[in-house]
This record gives C-alpha cells, sequence and structure tokens, in this order.
C-alpha cells in the first residue's frame, strides 16, 4: 500500500478521506492548506499527492508548483487534484501548473478508488522500469570498463548527461605498434545512445589485436552497425591510426565535428569530415587510405564530440569551434587540465542544462 498527502481545508473532507483510503490500506497524511501541503510533502516524500485547488494561504495550484518544481524525483510524484470547480479554463489549469488528473467533486468513492488505483499502478511499473533502466546501465558500464584500453599518448575528458554515454573513446595498438584510436558519438544520449558500445568495442579490440589495418576496421564496424542499429540510429566517429614511427597520422572523420591539429606555434589545422556516418549505408573504406597528415613530435591533435561546440547558453548562442580554439590553446600555454574546459562550458552555458554528451580527446605524437 501507498503513502498518501491529502492537502484540503474542508476538514470534513479530510476527514472522509483520510478514512476511506485506510480503509485501503493506505497510508494517510493531512494538511489544511497549501503551505502545510507542501511542508508535509517535504517531510514524509508521499507516493501520491491529493489536492483541493481553493484554499487560504496557499491554494492548490501554487502548492502542486512548488512541489513538482523542487526535484526531479518529486516531478514524478502524481497529484490528482480533488475540485468542485467545473470551469473548463480553471480545470485545465490544474493540468498546466503542474497536476497529473483531477477529480470533480462530490466524487464517487468507487471512481475515487478506481482512479488511485490505477496511479499507484503507473507508479509500480515506472519504479520497475526505473529498476531495470539501473541493471541495464550497471551492466553497460561494467562492459565499457575495458582492460585493451591504452591510454598512451592520450589526454581526454568524457561527461555524460546521463549514467550512460553514447559517446566512447577507443584506443589500442596492434602487435607492429600502430595506435588505432577512435571518438564515436552515437545517435541522441543516455541509454539507447550506449546500448551498441560494447559491440562496437569488441570488433575494434578483436581487429587491432588482429593487425588489422584501419580501413579493414572501419569496414567491419560500418558493416556490423548497419545490420544491427534500427533506422535513424548511426555513429558519428573520428579513427585515427598512428604507425610506430608516430612522423603521420591516416584519419577519417565520418561526421564528426572538424579534426584540430595544433603546430608548436600554437597554429591550428582544421580538417572536416569527409565521410558519411558510421551504420547508415555502405562505404569503401578498403579501397579508402583516408587523409594522411605529417606529425611533428610537439604536435597535438583534438578530437571532440559536437556536445561541446553545440552547447548553448541563456542567449542561445553556441559555445562554438572558436571558443574551444582559444581554451585549449589558453590550457596549453598555462600547462593546464583538460577540466578546465568543463569550467568555461559551464560559465557559458550558464542557467542553461547541459543537452548533450560531452568528450573531448587530445592525442600526441
Amino acid at each position: 500500500m501507498a503513502k498518501i498527502l491529502v492537502v484540503d481545508d474542508d476538514p470534513m473532507s479530510l476527514m472522509h478521506l483520510e478514512y476511506f483510503l485506510a480503509q485501503q490500506g493506505h497510508e494517510v497524511v493531512t494538511a489544511a492548506d497549501g503551505h502545510q501541503g507542501v511542508a508535509a510533502f517535504e517531510q514524509i516524500q508521499p507516493q501520491l499527492v491529493l489536492m483541493d485547488v481553493m484554499m487560504p494561504n496557499m491554494d492548490g495550484y501554487t502548492a502542486t508548483g512548488h512541489i513538482k518544481s523542487s526535484s526531479a524525483d518529486r516531478n514524478q510524484v502524481p497529484v490528482l487534484f480533488l475540485t468542485g470547480i467545473a470551469d473548463q479554463t480553471m480545470l485545465a489549469h490544474c493540468l498546466a501548473c503542474g497536476g497529473d488528473d483531477f477529480i470533480t467533486k462530490p466524487f464517487d468513492n468507487i471512481i475515487l478508488k478506481a482512479r488511485i488505483d490505477a496511479w499507484l499502478r503507473r507508479i509500480e511499473l515506472d519504479n520497475r522500469v526505473k529498476a531495470d533502466r539501473l541493471k541495464v546501465e550497471g551492466v553497460l558500464l561494467r562492459m565499457r570498463e575495458d582492460d585493451r584500453f591504452d591510454g598512451r599518448n592520450l589526454r581526454y575528458l568524457m561527461t555524460p548527461l546521463e549514467k550512460t554515454n553514447g559517446d566512447i573513446i577507443l584506443s589500442a595498438r596492434t602487435p607492429d605498434g600502430t595506435q588505432h584510436t577512435m571518438v564515436g558519438d552515437f545517435t541522441g544520449h543516455g541509454l539507447p545512445a550506449a546500448i551498441a558500445g560494447p559491440l562496437l568495442s569488441e570488433i575494434f579490440y578483436h581487429d587491432v589485436a588482429e593487425g588489422a589495418p584501419g580501413q579493414h576496421i572501419l569496414t567491419h564496424i560500418n558493416q556490423t552497425l548497419q545490420k544491427k542499429l534500427p533506422t535513424a540510429m548511426f555513429l558519428c566517429a573520428t579513427y585515427l591510426t598512428i604507425g610506430p614511427d608516430r612522423n603521420s597520422v591516416q584519419l577519417w572523420n565520418c561526421g564528426m565535428p572538424d579534426l584540430l591539429i595544433f603546430d608548436p606555434d600554437l597554429t591550428v589545422h582544421r580538417l572536416t569530415s569527409t565521410h558519411m556516418p558510421l551504420g547508415i549505408m555502405p562505404q569503401p573504406f578498403n579501397q579508402d587510405s583516408g587523409r594522411i597528415h605529417p606529425l611533428q613530435p610537439s604536435q597535438r591533435l583534438v578530437v571532440y564530440s559536437d556536445g561541446i561546440v553545440e552547447t548553448l547558453n541563456q542567449h542561445f548562442e553556441m559555445y562554438g569551434v572558436e571558443r574551444l580554439i582559444a581554451q585549449w590553446v589558453q590550457i596549453h600555454q598555462q600547462h593546464g587540465d583538460l577540466t578546465e574546459i568543463l569550467t568555461d562550458l559551464n560559465r557559458f552555458r550558464g542557467t542553461q542544462q547541459q543537452t548533450d554528451d560531452i568528450t573531448l580527446m587530445e592525442l600526441t605524437p
């Protein structure tokens, strides 16, 4: 049975509801106005709220607004309005202010019980879905912790929007010492975007261990994702290989933002995408040697997801590549940490919420 908060300024109504709900086995807490209702909600954390509309001190609309805005979790607690109002505009306002349903007075006990039971079943189902989601997320997180990851010559940061990440960084070396590195960004974010990550990782690490060239690995990944991913889901990726002599990089940019290569004097080269994202259609990577770029020991390669450059501030301006370049140069000059980019992003975003996974990787020859 559930813990239910009843907020009503009518003592007779409160008495009736408390008795009726207790008969159904529920734990009932009552409040006589909106102020008391908000305070009681904070204290007892009920599973369901029955809210009167017209009350002294604070009406039901305002109290519901406080309850719904107090936190993301509390926003999931249903508020059912109990009202004798027949005006359609005011009934619509019950839902517009954050209410989830309304029951008109005088209400029939059978209807009231049915509506409450229906909402409690929905809450139970939501809780089961959340529990199952946590289990799946835990499995995905463990699957992503791969001891084959080779972090030499890399610095990176990853800040997922949700617990699981739709972005991915993979790095390993073939038996001859060639470094393969891939930064990917699946469509969307969170659990749906993260599902294909373990599959991608397994292909990558297996093929690199076999000494396969980048063209072969990209072809393998593209063909597999094309078969396995649902329609409208794909992977933007930048794939890099650096040979044992480390004097050049072979690269493919498949729908990612510009790859940045910084010279020792901090001149930046921007290498745009030349291939479609992976998983959409066949691509002849086996006949494509990618782009070859010479490297110097003190150069830096920077790969990042669009979650950085498309971050919006409160004026709906994008963070952009130019600001990212300027921030990276400042970090490099001051021998700073990449997390300073996150600090600058948060400062730029202000009151706006993060809307996408954020990933950046720096590779040195």
